[in-house]
């Protein structure tokens, strides 16, 4: 009699089922029609040692995290700077794909986006766009020295698309820094209006924008109203307040939910020291086809 099939979840990018017998014919690839992805965004504070705010030096922070990220299927990194130092966190990753939106917006800027995305399979499509505004050169959080933007990468879930999206917006909480944080959330909303109101898309970044923050209610409110939901809100998490978000939203083909969200306690240094100056944030999310 042959050996029932057994499927590993898609998140972890195999499939493995038992020999069919010698006289029976090989059956199909059965594509999974759900599974888990276990998600990490992290601001690695990524700026050469006496620019970063983060305790430690660069080249041993950057080795530190890199095991750690293997631990999560989809990874969104933000301040991913360093060209050293992104090899250091990327050398040897289990990840089938990693993304790294580097080249600068121009030669004013010193810095490209700092924004990396480690994936779970190689992108259908991938896509890169710099924000139009920024402020700041050598104040108020100095975010027109990067190049910020956002990076997409399509994935595929049992046959249907998946947009994965990693940003990091404008720092500051002056006039002008709201100002170019608005725009780039409009940037941001109008990539995602332009596929369609049928894509299911998960968001990982730096937004600083701080849920109970009156000055940042309209731009969270954007995000919500396109369905892109924050984890934390959907189950409802002890920690409400973060500035780094991971964001969800389902189509009618496929239903993406999160299960659980955290702030990872694993991220420090032999000595107890946090490995960056922001939290990692983590949310399991099971994704399903929706049946015919």
């Amino acid at each position: 009699m042959r050996d029932p099939l057994r499927f590993l979840p898609l998140s972890l990018g195999l499939l493995a089922c038992a020999s069919p017998p010698p006289d029976k014919a090989p059956v199909d690839d059965v594509i999974p029609t759900e599974g888990t992805l276990r998600v990490l965004t992290y601001n690695v504070a990524g700026l050469p040692d006496g620019l970063s705010s983060a305790d430690g030096d660069l080249l041993d922070r950057m080795p530190a995290i890199q095991p750690l990220l293997s631990d999560y299927d989809l990874v969104g990194l933000q301040e991913d700077f360093d060209e050293i130092g992104h090899a250091a966190l990327t050398e040897d990753t289990p990840h089938a794909e990693v993304r790294w939106f580097s080249a600068p917006l121009n030669d004013r800027r010193y810095y490209g986006s700092g924004l990396s995305l480690l994936l779970p399979q190689p992108a259908v499509e991938y896509q890169e766009e710099h924000y139009t505004d920024c402020n700041g050169v050598l104040d108020a959080a100095s975010d027109c020295l990067a190049s910020k933007g956002f990076q997409t990468a399509m994935l595929t879930l049992g046959g249907e698309s998946l947009q994965v999206l990693n940003t990091h917006h404008e720092a500051g909480g002056g006039d002008a820094d709201e100002a170019a944080r608005r725009t780039q959330v409009d940037q941001v909303i109008a990539a995602v209006d332009s596929y369609g109101e049928g894509q299911a898309f998960l968001l990982t970044g730096d937004f600083n924008l701080r849920p109970g923050d009156p000055a940042d209610e309209a731009n969270l409110a954007q995000y919500d109203d396109a369905g892109l939901l924050r984890a934390c809100d959907l189950v409802d998490c002890p920690e409400p307040n973060h500035i780094d978000h991971i964001r969800v939203r389902s189509s009618t083909t496929l239903t993406l939910e999160v299960l659980e969200w955290s702030r990872s306690e694993e991220f420090v240094s032999a000595s107890g020291v946090d490995l960056s100056d922001h939290p990692p944030i983590e949310a399991v999310i099971a994704w399903s086809v929706v049946a015919d």
